[in-house]
């Protein structure tokens, strides 16, 4: 499998094409489920003095310690959130899957974590040690992490 993933490039419109299909019960026996979730670390969410001090600061500079940290906290979400999504395709048996899954850190050029650059992950019923049931309950839970992955090249087009 890692070996023939190496020379695997998703297009993002053939994903969406994919997807769609599925949405519209085209891929039988397939049956498509998807999950998407928004992670905010704690130490970025505004607490009520910092959102009372932005409401009350007015246009220009920042007039209290509060009011510039909650824009801190604004400007640093983008770089520390994460937003993810997955996409699971499955026979009504459970006995055939593959679930495709990324976050908006796989699908960006710069501080890839992959040494190839923008990829989406994938995992598949081909995994002895792994059930659909357990992996779509990870899913849910947003443990999105599994050791055995396979990276396969984006490209967002």
């Amino acid at each position: 499998m890692k070996k023939h993933a190496r020379n695997i490039v998703i297009y993002q419109q053939e994903l969406v094409a994919l997807i769609l299909a599925a949405q519209n019960n085209a891929l039988g026996p397939y049956i498509y489920a998807n999950h998407f979730d928004r992670i905010i670390p704690a130490h970025l969410i505004p607490n009520e003095k910092e959102q009372e001090a932005i409401s009350s600061n007015g246009i220009g500079r920042f007039k209290t310690r509060e009011a510039k940290k909650f824009a801190n906290k604004v400007f640093q979400l983008p770089k520390e959130q994460r937003v993810r999504a997955a996409h699971l395709f499955y026979t009504s048996d459970h006995k055939y899957w593959s679930l495709f899954y990324f976050d908006d850190k796989d699908r960006t050029e710069e501080n890839n974590h992959w040494e190839h650059g923008v990829h989406i992950h994938f995992v598949s019923d081909l995994w002895p040690n792994l059930s659909l049931s357990s992996v779509w309950e990870k899913v849910n839970s947003g443990k999105l992490n599994f050791p055995q992955k396979l990276h396969l090249r984006y490209v967002n087009e």
